[in-house]
């Protein structure tokens, strides 16, 4: 007995598992086409694991759902329900652990391919024809217009209910129960373009609902088509139910009617023509009459924006309609009330269903929210009548342009500035390297979290915001904005010992001029500075060409960086006791290889002043060619020339230099700027502060050494 125990002990002792070797998964096919009937069609899987199907459509079935491993593979069947409507398709997936085979099935139907639609009330998009539109935009790309797509609710996220005060649902849709495609509809508005509220017995949003959505969708992150949010869309159609209010603030349904007179105003769809018709967020330098009846208040943050909500401002936004058959919608944004003034306590304030006609200026508003239509904000336009009552308003003229900017004596006024940014600057755009000067008393302050944005607010750049206008006194429309401006002639402010400009104050703003949106101003980050202060002050600038002024840290010539050269970084220099940040520069040269580039010097140049440095340690050669001559100045190193960006270096006398080009340029030149192999070592050197010049100082001594 003995022995058979132990002849069993050593068998139970030798078997082994079987090595089933990698982990191994695979279908064959992984493509399975079906007519339209009941059929089945069998299918190899091959598992070196235990495997289990994840994904499964519900008009298919399987023989097995999981099963054990199996290398030398195993027969499955694949059965599909009658197919009564268009053509299908599903994905089914098998796994083991977290490898994945995905296996198309594909049936036909008697209605044949679906219609995706193309996002239009006629042919609105349906779930797949929504994610392919907006695939096609690319990641976070908002739709251009606002569309219409339709599917089935197939899960709830948040009811109108669950949102409280806010209004809105967030729920998913797809084209059919069962469908992989899914669309998420995120914080839309309800039936009619309104918030949702309990009070009017509105059924909420549910599983099976019907729904057709408008507004704008994008594909979030590139991985979620969605709608999107605050309100941008809202249920056009639930369960064959709908209120309108499609096409808000883009004229959308109507014939356009009217000439935009007093006798003769422009309907809604006539004034959305007129605005469609402009450059991305120019303003019309036109004011045209527009009649309508409020068909909705606009909503911020949660609040009606009536003229009672809107504090100081005493303003207000809301969408017109036709008066006459209601079509159409066009967006009144931030007007003023009868007479052309502040609305305040005690006038009637507007309500849904008021007839007004309005006058002003109007825009095509674009941003990454979409395009609307909409009038000029901040005042610009106001009520004329309101259920046919006037108040006076007076008509205002555009305002005429009697000066250039191009000297501090012909500088813009205020107003003048805002008029020619809005009449030539096209998008959210600059001048550029072209600067302007422009006058004007400082109304108000820029305010961050509260804080008035004078020079000593901003601790860190020292840099002011502030709005001025004519007269010091408020004119939403006729105001320009000094924005993110440095100190007198460039300079940072010194808290220690420069004096802060206030309300009051009159002042002289140079640098180039900027559109946002609708707002006037100047080029941020220090592009522009204080030129003066109450007609003294200023910091006398540097005379260039043609009577242009530059401060002393200022460039007035085109500098082009070429081989081994780059002006992007940040530079800023102490000069004389004075700091100046964000001065332009280009820094020639890297490591052990030389640098090259070049300037453009206007037409009658005589001689280039420049501050010019070489890397830490090294003192280096800037040659400068114009046409036959060659110039070298020899620059010395800089401690602060070192390292990467930003940089920070102090400059003397010593490093500014004066390039003679012995007769005045007869055309536009471009000179060639390089570091040069030549008594000095160095590769890199920084070029700055260069002014071209129509007037001679001769070359500075020992500065440079003809060639060529």
């Amino acid at each position: 007995m003995a022995v058979i125990a132990g002849a069993a002990l050593l068998t139970a002792c030798d078997k082994k598992e079987v090595d089933l070797g990698p982990a191994k998964l695979a279908v064959n096919p992984t493509d399975v086409s079906f007519e339209a009937e009941v059929s089945s069609q069998d299918i190899s899987l091959v598992a070196t694991r235990d495997w289990a199907v994840t994904s499964l459509p519900d008009w298919v079935a399987l023989s097995k759902e999981s099963g054990a491993a199996n290398p030398d593979g195993q027969k499955l069947s694949i059965s599909v329900t009658e197919n009564k409507g268009h053509n299908r398709s599903a994905t089914i997936i098998f796994s083991i652990g977290f490898a994945r085979q995905a296996v198309t099935i594909n049936q036909v139907g008697p209605d044949g391919e679906v219609d995706n639609g193309d996002g239009t009330k006629e042919k609105p998009f349906t779930v797949a024809g929504a994610i392919e539109y907006v695939k096609t935009l690319g990641a976070d790309v908002m739709s251009p217009n606002k569309v219409y797509v339709k599917g089935i609710v197939s899960t709830v996220e948040t009811t109108f209910e669950a949102s409280g005060t806010y209004g809105n649902a967030t729920f998913n849709i797809v084209d059919e129960e069962g469908s992989s495609d899914v669309f998420k509809v995120y914080q839309t508005y309800y039936l009619g373009n309104v918030k949702w509220t309990k009070a009017d017995n509105n059924p909420d949003i549910k599983e099976k609902d019907e729904v057709i959505i408008y507004g704008t969708i994008y594909n979030y992150k590139g991985n979620t088509p969605e709608t999107v949010s605050k309100g941008a869309s809202f249920v056009y159609s639930l369960n064959g139910v709908n209120r309108g209010g499609d096409d808000s603030g883009q004229g959308g349904e109507g014939t356009p009617k009217g000439t935009g007179t007093l006798e003769d105003p422009y309907n809604p769809a006539g004034i959305a023509a007129v605005a469609a018709a402009l450059a991305d967020n120019a303003v019309s330098t036109e004011n045209y009459y527009m009649k309508g009846k409020i068909s909705k208040i606009a909503v911020s943050k949660n609040v009606d924006q009536t003229f009672a909500n809107s504090g100081d401002y005493g303003n207000a936004s809301f969408y017109i309609t036709d008066s006459e058959d209601a079509t159409g919608e066009f967006y009144i944004y931030q007007t003023y009330y009868l007479g052309n003034r502040k609305w305040v306590t005690g006038d009637t304030d507007i309500k849904v269903g008021d007839e007004v006609i309005v006058y002003g200026p109007v825009t095509k508003y674009v941003s990454n929210y979409g395009t609307t239509l909409e009038t000029s904000g901040k005042g610009a336009s106001y009520i004329y009548s309101l259920n046919g009552v006037t108040d006076g308003g007076t008509v205002v003229p555009p305002t005429p342009i009697e000066h250039d900017g191009l000297t501090p004596e012909t500088a813009f006024t205020a107003s003048e500035a805002n008029a020619w940014i809005m009449a030539n600057i096209e998008g959210n755009s600059n001048t550029g390297d072209t600067k302007y000067y422009v006058k004007g008393i400082i109304q108000r302050f820029y305010q961050k979290s509260g804080v008035d944005q004078n020079f000593a607010a901003d601790a860190k750049y020292h840099q002011a915001s502030f709005y001025i206008t004519d007269d010091g006194k408020e004119a939403a429309d006729k105001e320009f904005e000094a924005y993110q401006i440095n100190y007198l002639a460039g300079a940072t402010f010194d808290p220690s010992k420069d004096t802060d400009v206030k309300v009051g104050d009159e002042v002289v703003i140079y640098g180039p001029l900027a559109k946002y949106n609708t707002t006037a101003e100047t080029a941020g980050k220090g592009a522009a500075y204080l030129y003066s202060v109450n007609a003294g002050g200023e910091v006398p600038p540097t005379p260039g060409p043609g009577g242009d002024e530059v401060g002393i840290m200022e460039t007035n010539v085109t500098m082009i960086a070429g081989t081994n050269a780059y002006d992007d970084g940040k530079l800023t220099v102490t000069y004389n006791g004075t700091t100046y940040e964000n001065v332009k520069h280009i820094k020639y040269g890297k490591g052990s290889a030389y640098g090259n580039g070049s300037i453009v010097l206007p037409a009658g140049t005589v001689e280039i002043e420049f501050f010019a440095v070489g890397w830490k340690g090294k003192d280096a050669t800037l040659q400068f060619t114009i046409g036959e001559t060659v110039k070298k100045v020899n620059v010395a190193a800089n401690d602060g020339a070192a390292n990467t960006s930003p940089y920070s270096m102090t400059v003397a006398d010593s490093d500014h230099y004066t390039v003679s080009l012995g007769s005045a340029l007869a055309v536009e030149t471009t000179v060639k700027v390089e570091t040069i192999a030549d008594a000095n070592t160095g590769y890199r050197a920084f070029l700055f502060g260069v002014h071209a010049k129509k007037t001679s100082g001769g070359d500075t001594p020992g500065g440079d050494t003809p060639g060529g």
